[in-house]
């Protein structure tokens, strides 16, 4: 009776359809496939997606060194679904958003700002205080503050003898060039990475003799130490630096760009060949984690510029 309930009115049609089923050579009975039968997959070709995110030349971040190595970053006027629009607009693959998404972390990509970092060192003495150490941490931290006050209070100040100028050194954050985001064929175009040295004088001097900056591109040099060291000569060579017989400048502890020896070679044999203007070079470093300077206000003039600006271009 049990084989009406499956549709079968006789038990002949079940034992001739079980027997057809088996093969000739085998009598045992082959076990269900029901549920086992898996659907054909779809193979997307990652490494188009990789090569794709990849084309719009994500940079390596200027500021945040502990990540450098592994986090790329992206304009942050992207973002990763207008990146994956692209995708599908530009090619014939069909991919989801959630496996692009995925290449994405894979890579370490970021659309973030860039911003300032704390000092690690007043971290540091932070967490000491909070735990046991609270007066003697206390007391460091306001001998430590105190310290790059006066340090910076100085560096503000414009130069006390005529025979000596003081100038503030910095590179200015990693400018993507052209900006024209406003046309939307051009919002996924490939950008030139440009670096901007600054050599700024402190104080009021700065409206006697205005900012030097020497500005190129990454397919003309890169920042290394050599390759920085190199525009530097060019702004003491420039010609436009007041007429003393010392030159002191104030730069941050960027070991990479402004305190490594291929630096150092390079001025010390600029000075004993007398290639430069002046007798005496004096290079001076801010407190780690304090080393706001006047250079750091010209290249938010900069941005604050180029905000206002419809389009930017490098000529």
């Amino acid at each position: 009776m049990w084989l009406a309930t499956l549709g079968y009115r006789h038990s002949s049609q079940f034992s001739d359809k079980l027997f057809r089923t088996c093969p000739p050579s085998s009598a045992v009975v082959p076990s269900s496939q029901r549920g086992k039968s898996t659907p054909d997959a779809i193979v997307i070709d990652r490494e188009s997606i990789r090569a794709h995110i990849l084309r719009h030349s994500p940079s390596v971040s200027h500021h945040r060194r502990a990540h450098a190595l592994n986090v790329l970053y992206l304009p942050p006027e992207l973002c990763v679904k207008a990146l994956w629009k692209d995708f599908l607009d530009t090619t014939n693959i069909t991919c989801g958003y959630t496996v692009y998404r995925t290449e994405c972390i894979k890579l370490h990509l970021s659309f973030a700002k860039l911003g300032q970092e704390e000092c690690a060192k007043c971290v540091t003495l932070d967490g000491l205080a909070k735990k046991e150490h609270e007066q003697e941490a206390g007391r460091r931290r306001t001998t430590y503050e105190i310290e790059a006050a006066n340090f910076k209070r100085l560096s503000r100040q414009p130069t006390v003898r005529c025979e000596e100028a003081v100038y503030t050194l910095d590179m200015q954050k990693v400018i993507l060039l052209p900006r024209i985001d406003q046309y939307k064929e051009c919002a996924f175009t490939r950008r030139l990475v440009c670096y901007n040295l600054t050599l700024v004088p402190a104080g009021s001097i700065t409206k006697i003799h205005p900012a030097i900056a020497a500005i190129w591109h990454e397919d003309m040099a890169g920042r290394k130490g050599q390759e920085v060291g190199s525009e530097i000569m060019a702004l003491l060579r420039s010609g436009k630096l007041p007429q003393t017989t010392s030159m002191k400048i104030r730069a941050d502890n960027c070991t990479g760009q402004n305190k490594n020896y291929a630096l150092y070679t390079t001025l010390y044999g600029a000075m004993r060949r007398r290639l430069l203007p002046f007798r005496e070079l004096i290079i001076e470093y801010f407190v780690p984690g304090h080393s706001q300077m006047a250079a750091d206000s010209f290249h938010a003039s900069i941005e604050r510029q180029m905000k206002k600006a419809s389009s930017v271009f490098m000529k």
